[in-house]
């Protein structure tokens, strides 16, 4: 049998695991306490900017909220509803020779008859989970109001509890 260290003691073609590493892979490193160090604070700082991120995503949607006027998503999503609902009644009054139904769910009905006008269902129910309020045309040459009391439900209020009126809406693009 031949010896598997050759006459410097390196390793030889028969022996897969020399003792010392090739040239380009050097010495094997021995652990320090730095290493340990090292990972223990990496380990630790991975909850701490998780926390830390978290909270800064809380309080920019907290101020966010308060400086938009706290929640104007809610305000913008019943703006577009209402504008909706007076189209399709203004649709159904055309429909019926000027006459306006007598309540969202006549209107919706007709709609859903196969008489198409919108792209989407309506909602009888606003963004704060309160039904939207309707009153049909006084007479001829009247629109019918169609309006959100806010987020309390209640008519007026400000803020996030002010009233949004088809009305006021149709007076802001004229």
């Amino acid at each position: 049998m031949s010896d598997p260290l050759d006459s410097k003691g390196d390793a030889t073609a028969s022996d897969p695991w020399p003792d010392e590493m090739p040239e380009p892979y050097g010495p094997p490193r021995k652990s320090s306490k730095r290493t340990v160090i090292l990972i223990v604070i990496a380990v630790a700082a991975v909850p701490v900017l998780g926390l830390a991120a978290l909270f800064a995503v809380l309080w920019g949607t907290r101020e966010l909220a308060h400086i938009a006027g706290e929640f104007p998503v809610h305000t913008v999503m019943a703006q577009a509803d209402i504008s909706a609902w007076v189209g399709l009644l203004d649709a159904y009054a055309l429909d019926h020779g000027g006459a306006y139904p007598d309540s969202l769910e006549v209107a919706r009905a007709w709609e859903a008859d196969g008489n198409e006008w919108l792209d989407r269902d309506l909602s009888l129910i606003d963004p704060w989970g309160n039904p939207y309020h309707y009153e049909p045309s006084a007479g001829p040459g009247e629109s019918p109001l169609v309006a959100s009391w806010g987020a309390d439900g209640v008519e007026g209020g400000e803020g996030m509890d002010a009233d949004i009126l088809s009305t006021t809406l149709l007076d802001d693009f004229d």
